[in-house]
């Protein structure tokens, strides 16, 4: 969970999703800035700006979550990295929350809960074509 060991990973996720949404150059300065960061003597880094430098990642990786969703630590173990699913934001924030489907006439994002509590975020587009976000088991 050091800085210098989190920098680079994150760091790269951001440039591969930067890469794919055709925004190379958005974080330019982050990346920039986290690369001179990392290329100073391990004794003289400052800490703090390291430290922030994780946080200016989090926010950019967070920018490419997907719908109800955040780039984060995990809620049970803060040594493991990635994106979540916010169910209880989807609850409460989706037009439909069931175990079935919407009605013919909605367009949106309706969340499945079935009876085992696994859940499902669905996009449906104005031609009843629903198109999964996210899925957790």
């Amino acid at each position: 969970m050091r800085s210098e060991d989190l920098i680079p990973v994150f760091l790269g996720e951001l440039e591969t999703l930067a890469r794919e949404a055709g925004e190379i150059d958005r974080f330019t300065p982050l990346k920039e800035e986290c690369k001179e960061w990392l290329s100073e003597d391990e004794d003289e880094r400052d800490d703090e700006q390291g430290d922030l430098l994780v946080d200016y990642l989090f926010d950019a990786l967070n920018e490419y979550a997907p719908s109800f969703a955040y780039f984060g630590s995990h809620p049970g173990d803060g040594s493991d990295y990635g994106y979540w699913a916010d169910i209880e934001g989807a609850q409460e924030q989706c037009e439909y929350v069931g175990d079935g489907e919407p009605g013919e006439d909605f367009q949106g994002e309706w969340l499945h809960v079935n009876d085992h509590g696994n859940a499902t975020l669905y996009v449906r587009d104005e031609d009843g074509i629903d198109t999964e976000i996210w899925a957790v088991v």
